[in-house]
């Protein structure tokens, strides 16, 4: 063989060679292509910025199929998975639904009813009271209810929250038929059948009706001779310190 045959033999290998090469780069390729887009399964995306313990129904959710391979294992597959579920905290238009976004709706327990009333709310929730707080329900009455002056009183104890609404407008007449309007929070709340005629008592006349916010883990109770307070200044002739 001379040297020319020898060099085209060697070029010829390289030939060979390269092709194996480009071959196998291809294969590898699209091996990795349709792992990227093959085996697609669903997902949900959130469709609008939604708040933190609010109900996700499937006008919140857009359906989505996501290649199987970037899909997280916590990712929400089924709309029953949202059953009994709210929201742990704020979710953002586009987000892809997982189970961290979750948590289990607050339920009520043997006995126990729902209620939901208007709060004030500058003075009621002012934004930190959530479903799952435990919370005390004070109302503020004028003397043409109470009949001897102002007095603000402790009518429920202990209540859990169930649901907080979107703020409304309403407008609430005194015991003098004076009108204001003012803004106000529809609460819902899990409670013994023996407040709710406080609860709504409450919401009829209370001039102001103010959520205090328990600690976790506070069973404490306000003894019957605390619950009440009486303004006096009024009636001693002395003025407001």
């Amino acid at each position: 063989m001379n040297p020319r045959q020898r060099r085209g033999v060697l070029f010829l290998a390289f030939a060979v060679v390269g092709a194996v090469a480009v071959f196998f780069s291809v294969i590898g390729y699209v091996n990795d292509v349709e792992s990227q887009v093959g085996n697609r399964v669903v997902g949900y995306v959130v469709t609008d910025d939604v708040d933190a313990y609010q109900v996700l129904t499937e006008d919140d959710l857009e359906q989505v199929e996501i290649p199987q391979r970037w899909l997280p294992d916590g990712a929400v597959r089924r709309l029953a998975d949202l059953a009994g579920q709210v929201t742990a905290s704020k979710i953002s238009e586009g987000t892809l639904l997982q189970a961290s976004n979750l948590v289990p709706r607050p339920s009520l327990e043997a006995g126990q009813r729902e209620i939901a009333i208007l709060v004030d709310a500058e003075t009621g929730v002012a934004g930190k009271v959530q479903p799952g707080d435990f919370v005390d329900v004070w109302a503020t009455f004028d003397e043409g209810v109470t009949g001897s002056g102002p007095r603000t009183k402790l009518i429920a104890q202990g209540l859990l929250v169930i649901d907080v609404g979107v703020q409304v407008s309403r407008e609430k007449a005194s015991s003098t038929g004076a009108v204001s309007e003012g803004q106000a929070v529809p609460v819902t709340f899990a409670t013994e059948r023996e407040q709710i005629q406080a609860l709504s008592f409450a919401e009829s006349f209370a001039v102001e009706t103010r959520l205090a916010l328990r600690p976790p883990g506070d069973g404490s109770v306000v003894p019957g001779d605390q619950r009440t307070y009486e303004e006096t200044f009024a009636a001693s002739g002395r003025g407001t310190p």
